[in-house]
């Protein structure tokens, strides 16, 4: 409830929702195109270089929009007898961050995006200098 009514009649959270759904529907169509180019015998590292990277982000914006719209007592973690949803929305807030690194960080899904999809030359690698 805020301010004697529910947070579905709150338009500023009716749109936030309806953006996010709209972001997860893209995600779904994303998994289509990659089980698509399997099986039309494509190469979908590119596709899922992309997918990797929209679902890290859209899990964090997710997240994030949950602890926005539930408040302060978000952050209490679970266990804590006043934490809305036992906590989950704090701990997928947590856990979010991980998917920006997990599986390959999303500056590597952007080289892999870049070189395979793109054609663009890789970046030299960087080497330390040995000493003698």
């Amino acid at each position: 409830m805020h301010n004697g009514k529910p947070l579905y009649d709150d338009p500023l959270v009716e749109q936030s929702l309806a953006q996010l759904a709209i972001e997860v529907n893209i995600l779904r169509l994303f998994s289509h195109r990659i089980n698509w180019m399997v099986d039309s015998g494509m190469n979908p590292a590119w596709t899922g270089a992309e997918s990797k990277i929209w679902e890290a982000e859209t899990s964090q914006r997710v997240a994030n929009q949950g602890m926005q719209i539930l408040g302060m007592s978000c952050q209490l973690e679970p266990g804590s007898k006043w934490a809305p949803i036992n906590g989950r929305v704090e701990l997928g807030y947590r856990e979010t961050v991980v998917r920006t690194f997990g599986g390959g960080s999303d500056e590597m899904m952007r080289s892999v995006i870049a070189t395979v999809s793109m054609g663009l030359p890789r970046e030299p690698q960087m080497t330390m200098p040995v000493k003698k």
